[in-house]
């Protein structure tokens, strides 16, 4: 009897494995291929636990592969709603997922999960597929998010990255997808220059408009960065990071950074989304400076100069009084000193990130630094309420402090205010001088053109 158990559980395992794996010698389906009749059976907001693809017969369909750590794709399930809306029953949209679990729970149950957990996320009424491996086997998206458009023949007629509107009329109306081809990985090149005289540059610094699937940024360079926008270069250069990443001056928070120029069109990526990708082929760089060795203590100010040389901008410091969230100690007492302990560090989900992370119930900082959670807390509120946060305090040590999950999930001053006000801590909104970076247009009218 135990013999038969164990070949029968032997048996399982490979009919699992048979079943979860790619088939041998799956071919990988491209544009110009038909999908195969699939069938998945672990669906969610939709009419029954099963979806065939020939149920959609005379239909086009469009793909949206996604996962709960996909911060760009959980923030587009509003956009995909809204085209649901625009085009209703001439394209079916679904969303396929093909994680298999998560704290021992699966599939459909899952991704129930997410949106009961996470209030602020939009739930769209659009079909989940599920605990996917038939069609992740045959697309194989490398990089999320990862849109398949299929036509009502079930042939692959576009793969991309993004989505939009007119695109989606474009092919009910039999005409080609103009959005730039899908590319989960881009490729790294060390130069847009010729390599074979790379040697004989001994200082160099150029600018490239956006490339489609190309990075300039694999080489030795004292600087290389790609697809920033015009803020973003300016931020890096001022803010001088260190080698790891740490800025000397923090002008990529909110509200330290202001432009004075005549349009900001160049400068802020469009609300609506069918336009960003040509603004972006229009208005994103990259950049890279090459330079010996004798000069790389300088080279954020090589950077700096070519950015005011290229963009006819000027940029200085200086201290502006800007409405901030201020928190402070309520009064004299000490109510957050550590009782010691094993050290816990709670974590703020900022946005639409690790889903995981917002189920928890309570965050727990026990036997923390005051400046790392002060930290943590700033990244969330500047990232949710949009204001730059400053923590006047003065206060330094460890600390123990509980927040409740719900109050993270839904942030709110008022919210963090009752939250905070147990442990002795105030948040006020109010004009707080802080120091900023100012760029401003050049005044080019008495120069020759």
């Amino acid at each position: 009897m135990r013999k038969f158990h164990a070949a029968s559980a032997i048996l399982l395992v490979w009919m699992q494995i048979f079943l979860c794996s790619p088939v041998n010698g799956q071919q990988q389906l491209n544009v110009g291929d038909t999908l195969p009749d699939l069938v998945f059976p672990h669906m969610y907001n939709y009419t029954g636990d099963t979806l065939r693809l020939s149920d959609l017969a005379g239909k086009p369909v469009i793909f949206d592969f996604w996962s709960t750590s996909c911060s760009a794709c959980l923030a587009s399930f509003s956009h995909m709603d809204e085209l649901r809306q625009q085009f209703g029953d001439k394209v079916q949209f679904i969303m396929v997922n093909k994680e298999l679990k998560s704290n021992h729970t699966f599939g459909p149950a899952r991704t129930h999960q997410l949106f009961e957990r996470r209030s602020q996320l939009h739930k769209p009424a659009i079909p989940f597929i599920t605990q996917d491996s038939s069609l992740s086997n045959l697309i194989r998206p490398l990089g999320l998010p990862c849109i398949v458009w299929m036509d009502s023949n079930r042939v692959i007629r576009h793969i991309s990255s993004r989505i939009n509107a007119p695109n989606v009329q474009r092919m009910l109306d039999g005409k080609a997808v103009e959005i730039e081809p899908y590319r989960g990985r881009q490729r790294y090149v060390k130069t847009l220059f010729d390599p074979q005289y790379e040697e004989y540059v001994g200082y160099h610094s150029y600018f490239s408009r956006y490339i489609t699937g190309v990075n300039p940024g694999g080489g030795q360079q004292a600087i290389s960065v790609s697809h920033n926008t015009i803020p973003m270069l300016f931020q890096l250069a001022y803010g001088e990071p260190d080698a790891n990443g740490r800025s000397k001056y923090p002008f990529h928070r909110i509200g330290r950074m202001i432009l004075e120029v005549k349009d900001s069109t160049p400068y802020f990526q469009p609300e609506e989304k069918a336009l960003r990708y040509e603004w972006g082929r229009r208005n994103i760089y990259a950049y890279a400076l090459n330079l010996p060795p004798s000069k790389l203590h300088r080279k954020y100010k090589y950077m700096q100069q070519d950015l005011e040389r290229f963009f006819d901008l000027s940029a200085h410091v200086e201290k502006r009084y800007v409405k901030c969230i201020v928190m402070r100690k309520a009064d004299g007492r000490d109510r957050l000193a550590t009782r010691g302990g094993e050290q816990q560090l709670g974590s703020f989900s900022t946005g639409t990130i690790s889903a995981d992370d917002n189920f928890r119930e309570e965050e727990v900082f026990r036997n923390t630094p005051f400046g790392m959670f002060a930290s943590r807390l700033a990244n969330y509120v500047e990232y949710q309420l949009k204001y730059p946060f400053v923590d006047a305090t003065g206060y330094s040590g460890n600390i123990d402090l509980k927040l409740k999950g719900t109050v993270i999930r839904n942030p709110g001053i008022e919210n963090l205010r009752k939250a905070l006000k147990p442990y002795g801590l105030e948040l006020s909104v109010e004009p707080y001088e802080l120091e900023v970076l100012v760029v401003r247009e050049n005044d080019l009218s008495g120069l020759p053109e």
